[in-house]
């Protein structure tokens, strides 16, 4: 879900693959939200912390809990999607 800044209201958007990204469209108004990532969990690689540059799977049999405390604290929902997937696939 993502929160349309024209709408107001939260959303499930229309996803068009643009590149590595999709892109992300109101289905109410049909403006543009925004980019999100097109990786596969499976292959997001850790940007910043204690285990950057490992992929994210890596990190979940290494310390799970360290992705749900990560889940608990970032702002960023497609960190936190690419987080819940593979949580959800161990």
């Amino acid at each position: 879900m993502i929160t349309c800044q024209r709408c107001k209201k939260e959303v499930e958007p229309i996803l068009t693959p643009r590149g590595k990204h999709l892109r992300a469209d109101c289905p109410l108004c049909k403006k543009y939200i925004k980019f999100v990532s097109h990786i596969p969990s499976s292959e997001f690689i850790m940007p910043f912390g204690k285990y950057k540059g490992l992929k994210l799977t890596e990190v979940a049999t290494t310390d799970s809990d360290y992705l749900h405390w990560l889940y608990g604290e970032t702002k960023n929902n497609n960190l936190k999607d690419k987080i819940d997937e593979v949580l959800s696939n161990l």
